[in-house]
């Protein structure tokens, strides 16, 4: 008896959290709307919501971000605006807020401010390492590419510490993007490349980690003393005595060759001797003149280059947030071995610059 009554405290302690939880989550709603009423309070609501906003769930969190873009907007405070816009297209990409909560006039309101930002915001949908399919890498790359998909058009500028590296204009869709490797796949480590993104007055600063871990092989294997014996070698050695006293010796180190066994063919055909020309009184025997042979190859070899050439396929890829590439090391120390190099891709946060 006492075990079920302590299962019932504890459900009745895990259905009064969940109500809590709910209860909480409509009352911020409903504390916004107070705020919202005549007059509005939108400084009053933004302060409320910054503290309310750590303890909401995660689908709150959702409505409540895009909401304290829009209060501070309200309240020209430019940086909490620019945070939590950042926030939200970043982690939420284009996925709606959910604002049933406001009454018409606030909900219009808001959805004029959101779509201005959402028509120019340059939103990345997707960002991903391009592995290469087909044709195996021998060499070390020259450089990697990342497939980039951009929800709005925008120009686009890359750099590295090196300086700028690319740009030009992005329509929206899937975009490839190529940077330099040089010094890449010597040694592990990681290389930050930057990509400004502006539409119309917005900058928006992205930045793009790529890590490397460089697996070399170990030293190739001592190789055996060059007076060492072969195991097809044979040794011999002759000395000469005279009673117990050693004249003279003399030893001898011979390879020993494989014999040669070159087999030699039979007949082509019964009663036909090795190397003639079959015998031409049997109908079975009878072959191809050599001048007919070549006839009709030339005349295959002059169709085939009368058709025109398939066009070459283009290049293609996989996306993948690791890749290992594999290539034969050029060191003469380490003999033909091969080197595996792991990328990894590690997006970095984002910004918005001032203009």
């Amino acid at each position: 008896m006492g075990e079920a009554k302590r299962l019932l405290v504890v459900l009745a302690a895990l259905a009064a959290g969940l109500a809590a939880a709910r209860s909480a989550a409509a009352d911020w709603k409903q504390d916004i709307q107070a705020y919202l009423g005549t007059p509005k309070d939108y400084a009053g609501a933004l302060a409320y919501l910054q503290t309310a906003y750590p303890g909401l769930e995660a689908l709150d969190k959702q409505t409540a971000g895009a909401f304290l873009a829009y209060l501070a907007a309200k309240v020209a405070d430019q940086a909490q605006e620019k945070h939590w816009i950042v926030e939200y297209f970043e982690f939420y990409k284009d996925a709606d807020p959910l604002l049933d909560f406001l009454d018409f006039e606030s909900r219009q309101d808001f959805f004029n401010y959101w779509g201005r930002w959402q028509r120019s915001y340059p939103i990345i949908t997707d960002l991903n390492l391009l592995e290469p399919t087909g044709t195996p890498i021998l060499t070390p790359p020259s450089e990697i590419r990342l497939g980039v998909e951009l929800l709005n058009t925008a120009f686009y500028k890359i750099s590295d510490s090196s300086g700028t590296l690319a740009g030009g204009l992005w329509q929206g869709g899937f975009h490839i993007l190529s940077l330099p490797a040089t010094g890449m796949f010597e040694a592990s480590g990681s290389r930050e490349f930057i990509l400004d993104l502006k539409a119309g007055d917005i900058i928006v600063r992205k930045r793009i980690g790529v890590e490397v871990d460089v697996r070399r092989p170990g030293p190739p294997a001592t190789p055996a003393p060059a007076n060492a014996l072969r195991a097809k070698d044979v040794e011999g050695e002759i000395a000469l005595y005279v009673g117990d006293k050693l004249i003279s010796s003399s030893r001898k180190i011979l390879s020993k060759t494989p014999p040669l066994d070159i087999p030699i063919p039979g007949p082509s055909a019964p009663d036909t001797k090795p190397y003639l020309a079959p015998r031409k009184d049997i109908p079975t025997f009878t072959g191809v003149s050599i001048f007919d042979a070549l006839g009709a190859a030339y005349t295959a070899l002059r169709d085939l280059l009368k058709k025109k050439p398939l066009p070459p396929s283009p290049p293609s890829y996989q996306k993948v947030k690791r890749m290992t590439v594999t290539f034969a090391t050029q060191e003469a120390a380490l003999g033909a071995q091969d080197i595996q190099a792991y990328l990894t891709l590690r997006p970095g946060g984002a910004e918005i610059l001032t203009p």
